[in-house]
């Protein structure tokens, strides 16, 4: 556990600290929670940029604490009446559908992305609205409701370099099952895996057009393709003959 993601740790603290603040009156302690959170995020990125403890555990789990805090934020401005409902569900469905796009994404295997530059900006309009919020000062829910917007494109943008990072599709291979761009023509495939056309076959892998070696029985060659290491002693080859193989 590094320090970045022990700071993006203590902003999950930070959240039922600044409830119990909320609730109680206490606008200016809730406010510096809060403030004290945004800090937070900036230091934890800025550190791990720096001394390169960039990991995929912080990808995920940074932005979900700004998300998670900000909408406690907007939870208890709705039930404060300080916003309108309307504006708390289209943030609660862009956040929402983001944190759970992210776990998706993390436990797939996929690369997650940390925000982009829109999203950062979307932030920072969400404080100032959170401050003129808190303190009932003119121009708070205009403020939200263009920070809400702006936030939907930062999503569409998240959602492109996504794409481009982990590609259109492909699995990546595993255990001798090709992907998206494993072997073709030409190509030899792993243990248990199969070869393109006119490839070879690994150990108890099947061959290219033509058959397979399964316990030592091996069908005809593939176009152009040679036998690899873990044929059978004996078999039948593709002519109906029996005949002795070597290893």
């Amino acid at each position: 556990m590094n320090l970045p993601n022990v700071l993006t740790l203590s902003r999950f603290v930070m959240i039922p600290l600044f409830f119990a603040a909320f609730f109680q009156g206490q606008m200016i302690l809730a406010l510096g929670i809060v403030l004290l959170a945004g800090l937070t995020d900036l230091l934890d990125g800025y550190i791990a940029r720096q001394s390169r403890q960039i990991t995929a555990t912080g990808v995920m789990l940074d932005p979900l604490a700004d998300k998670l805090m900000m909408l406690s934020v907007v939870i208890a401005l709705v039930i404060a009446k300080k916003i309108p409902w309307e504006a708390a569900a289209a943030m609660a469905v862009r956040e929402g559908g983001m944190i759970a796009s992210s776990a998706i994404f993390h436990f797939r295997g996929k690369q997650t992305l940390p925000a982009n530059a829109l999203g950062k900006l979307t932030t920072f309009l969400y404080y100032v609205a959170i401050v003129l919020l808190f303190f009932d000062l003119p121009g708070g829910v205009p403020v939200l409701w263009f920070a809400i917007a702006l936030s939907f494109a930062a999503s569409f943008v998240y959602l492109a370099q996504f794409r481009a990072r982990n590609g259109k599709g492909g699995i990546p291979a595993a255990a001798g099952v090709a992907g998206t761009g494993a072997a073709g023509t030409g190509g030899a495939a792993g243990t248990g895996g199969v070869a393109g056309t006119g490839g070879s076959f690994g150990a108890g892998g099947a061959s290219g057009t033509g058959g397979a070696a399964t316990d030592g029985v091996s069908g005809p060659e593939g176009a152009g393709g040679t036998e690899g290491a873990g044929a059978g002693k004996e078999g039948w080859n593709g002519n109906g003959r029996k005949e002795k193989r070597t290893n």
